[in-house]
C-alpha cells in the first residue's frame, strides 16, 4: 500500500536523514518533546529541523532520532537522544 511507503535520505546505519511519506513528499516524521506534547507526528518537512532527523539499520530494524535536547533530569548528562 503506498500510504504505508517511505522515503530515507539518509545512509542505512550511517548518516542521519528524513523519513518521508512516498504518498506525500512533503510529509516528514517529526518528534515531538515538549512539556505538552510527546510522540512522533507526520508534520511538513523543514528543511535541517533536527527533530526530523533519523537513523536507520536495516539489519535490525531500529529506528532512532538523530536529535538530541537538554535532558529533563539533569543527572542525565548534558544532552538526551529524544
Amino acid at each position: 500500500m503506498s500510504s504505508q511507503q517511505w522515503t530515507f535520505s539518509g545512509e542505512d546505519r550511517g548518516e542521519a536523514g528524513t523519513f518521508r511519506a512516498s504518498s506525500n513528499s512533503s510529509a516528514c516524521l517529526d518528534v515531538a518533546i515538549g512539556a505538552k506534547t510527546r510522540g512522533v507526528w507526520l508534520l511538513a518537512c523543514v528543511s535541517g529541523k533536527a527533530s526530523q532527523k533519523w537513523k536507520w539499520d536495516s539489519s535490525t530494524g531500529h529506528l532512532s532520532s538523530a536529535g538530541k535536547q537538554p535532558c529533563i533530569v539533569k543527572s542525565r548528562g548534558a544532552a538526551c537522544a529524544w
